[in-house]
């Protein structure tokens, strides 16, 4: 059973390639980024979702503080008064003065204490959350203008293969050995894949532009940052079986901070809930009093006690909170259910994306050297130009699709990475 265990983790450590010290920011750095460390950091936390986060949070510990301070503070009371005691023909002065203050029953301090704790538990994991999200932001965006990139490579390469078709054609018309009407769709070919090219040329710098503006001082991700194929399939081995995959998902959910935001929500409304139903017996205010009556004739000392009778508003709002808690229960158990449903999409797409990725490779590598012969066998004077230009296009989107599934296989096995409970574990720091 426990070599079993270890295997388990084992396989799990290296899937995610983490160690189990490192912090959000280089593990998002170990997961498919080509940025350094201090760069992603600096991208991630200048976002306005994590400042306004930061800033909760901070609101939160100062609420905290607050709660645990009480809400009562000493109260002075000054009265002066005059007294005309007609009998004797007087007017004499009076004086009083009083403090007083609210006092928490036993119990009630311990439970804001934990009210305050609650809630900056519940803004560090918002915290979290907003930095996982702008991490995963940037994992989209990066390899979107990555593929972009891949695709504009593709496509310059193939007009350089249209330029060498029209240079054929043209020498094989001056020497007498094809039609000029194989030049004609040589030229037509070339403004074909040009165009496509300058397509896929301004969509990748349209990408670029859009890294620049939302991340600015951010170096562009280079094209060639993308793992290679054998790499992704390396990556992805440990999680072949139903073992290994059941594992990978306990274990995410188990420090999830979803479900870790959702436990503490939780615990925060039952909290709530016992507080409203320590508030049913209502807090007492206690002073002290001295007055001076009669000119000064009469001196008066004393304390007294003012406790408020709660009523049906008190019940009410016990009701209420206790209402609050089961809805922040049924609301746990319907994110852990969400969390689960997306660990595993992820985990699927990630398999698939990687044997799609292989699939489309091997299909590609093959056309593209039927290509290759076809050209060459019409070189040599044996076969048409519709027919090379035919196997050419078809090998061009076989190119095309397999760099997309490439791409698209990295980046869903850096969302996977990411969600390693690894990224968030300095998340809140």
């Amino acid at each position: 059973m426990k070599a079993a265990e270890a295997v388990r983790r084992g396989a799990l450590a290296v899937v995610w390639g983490l160690a189990a010290g490192s912090s959000w920011a280089q593990t998002a750095a170990q997961v498919g980024l080509p940025l350094p460390v201090e760069v992603l950091r600096a991208a991630v936390q200048a976002q306005p979702r994590v400042a306004a986060a930061e800033a909760a949070l901070a609101a939160a510990r100062a609420r905290g503080e607050a709660l645990q301070a009480g809400p009562y503070e000493w109260t002075a009371r000054l009265a002066l008064n005059r007294r005309d005691d007609r009998a004797a023909d007087q007017r004499l002065s009076e004086q009083e003065i009083a403090l007083e203050t609210g006092l928490r029953l036993p119990g009630k301090a311990q439970t804001d204490g934990q009210l305050a704790a609650l809630g900056v538990q519940e803004q560090v994991h918002a915290l979290a959350q907003a930095r996982r999200e702008v991490l995963h932001e940037l994992l989209a965006e990066t390899y979107a203008l990555l593929a972009a990139q891949r695709e504009a490579a593709v496509q310059a390469e193939l007009v350089a293969v249209s330029q060498r078709q029209l240079e054929v054609a043209l020498r094989r018309e001056r020497a007498g050995e094809a039609a000029k009407l194989e030049t004609l769709a040589a030229r037509a070919d070339l403004a074909r894949v040009q165009a496509a090219a300058e397509a896929a040329q301004a969509q990748a710098a349209e990408r670029s532009a859009a890294w620049l503006r939302r991340y600015p001082g951010v170096l562009l991700p280079d094209a060639a940052a993308v793992p290679e194929l054998e790499a992704l399939v390396a990556r992805m081995k440990p999680l072949e079986s139903a073992a290994a995959q059941a594992a990978w998902v306990e274990q995410l959910m188990a420090q999830h901070p979803d479900l870790a935001a959702a436990g503490i929500r939780t615990a925060l409304a039952r909290t709530e809930a016992r507080r409203a139903e320590q508030d049913r017996l209502a807090d007492p205010t206690v002073g002290v009093r001295t007055a001076r009556e009669r000119g000064g004739q009469e001196r008066v000392w004393g304390v007294y006690v003012s406790v408020p009778i709660g009523g049906a508003a008190r019940q009410a709002a016990v009701a209420a909170a206790l209402a609050q808690a089961d809805r922040a229960e049924r609301e746990q158990a319907q994110t852990r259910q969400r969390v689960q449903a997306e660990a595993w999409r992820m985990l699927g797409e990630a398999l698939q994306g990687v044997r799609q990725a292989q699939r489309q490779q091997v299909a590609a590598q093959a056309l593209v050297r039927s290509a290759q012969l076809q050209e060459r066998a019409w070189t040599l004077g044996e076969g048409t130009l519709s027919d090379v230009l035919l196997a050419q296009r078809t090998a061009a989107e076989a190119r095309l699709a397999a760099e997309r599934a490439h791409v698209d296989a990295a980046a869903a096995l850096a969302r996977l990475e990411a969600h390693s409970p690894s990224v968030w574990a300095d998340a809140g720091r």
